[in-house]
């Protein structure tokens, strides 16, 4: 998204010197006040300029719009569907107006009026594989996990690199008990996916594998979920979790005990933490109780 707007943005510049309407270019001088802000990471300071161009010509759609982002990177969900609402006003066709007013409403909690924007985003643009994969979140917020599936399936279709359709899936086909086409999905976006979200799509694998009992699969994929984790400077508490806890079903309590130690110490989850510590008492040695005299 970063590179579609920075070429917005030159073609804004570009545009505004040539501008006959007064108000308008002063409008847009303001907006590209607001971008060199945004790129330069101060949303505060390009929130003010994008609200200052919007008040000197509401009909600037592209301020509207700016103004959205911006308030998505401060999670100020009402304030960013308010803007994208009037880009949308002014352009019912631009498909990511409406997708983006979509998204903002559906991070509001507000999932029947999100659908409606997507699903009329996905009909401008058939190829907005976001749009898609929200549209299956909504779906299966509302028990419609049949259209989730399609709506998540179409989305990993459309860009096999991104991480959330392949772990949506796969949780959905593990609440149905469906092992195999967890597996299968996930296995696939293994050797698709790429980035940060490997290491989530190699977490839920391995609870595929933990969910068919096959310990040494799991184990792996844990593994792999731990070491795309650090790749990325982060560290996967919950795959070590999880891990340690198949190290211990397996009867190997010596590989067991350094991820449950750690989950122990580090752990963020109050009852992770707990389970963990349930788990080391089980790797204490058993005392024999001397008989009675």
């Amino acid at each position: 998204m970063r590179a579609a707007e920075i070429a917005f943005a030159v073609v804004v510049v570009l545009t505004a010197s040539a501008c006959p309407n007064q108000q308008l270019h002063k409008s847009i001088e303001e907006m590209n006040e607001g971008i060199m802000a945004y790129e330069t990471g101060a949303h505060a300071t390009a929130l003010q300029h994008f609200e200052e161009a919007a008040r000197m010509y509401p009909d600037n759609h592209e301020a509207w719009y700016y103004l959205g982002q911006t308030a998505r990177e401060q999670n100020d969900w009402e304030k960013a569907s308010e803007a994208f609402a009037e880009a949308v006003k002014i352009r019912k066709d631009d498909p990511m107006y409406q997708m983006f007013l979509g998204i903002s409403l559906y991070d509001a909690n507000k999932y029947s009026l999100a659908e409606a924007y997507l699903e009329k985003a996905v009909e401008l643009e058939p190829s907005l594989y976001r749009a898609y994969w929200f549209l299956g979140s909504i779906y299966a917020e509302s028990d419609r996990p049949e259209e989730a599936a399609q709506n998540w399936s179409r989305a990993a279709t459309l860009n096999p690199q991104w991480g959330l359709p392949f772990v949506s899936l796969g949780k959905l086909y593990l609440t149905w008990d469906m092992i195999q086409e967890s597996l299968a999905v996930l296995e696939q976006g293994t050797q698709h996916v790429e980035g940060d979200q490997l290491s989530d799509v190699y977490y839920y694998l391995g609870l595929a594998y933990d969910a068919q009992k096959n310990w040494d699969k799991a184990i792996d994929a844990y593994t792999q979920s731990i070491e795309k984790a650090r790749e990325a400077n982060r560290d996967n508490i919950e795959a070590k979790f999880q891990r340690g806890l198949v190290y211990l079903r397996k009867g190997d309590k010596e590989k067991a005990r350094p991820d449950l130690e750690e989950v122990s110490k580090a752990s963020p989850d109050p009852f992770t933490k707990q389970e963990a510590n349930k788990a080391l008492m089980e790797l204490l040695p058993t005392q024999p109780v001397e008989p009675p005299k």
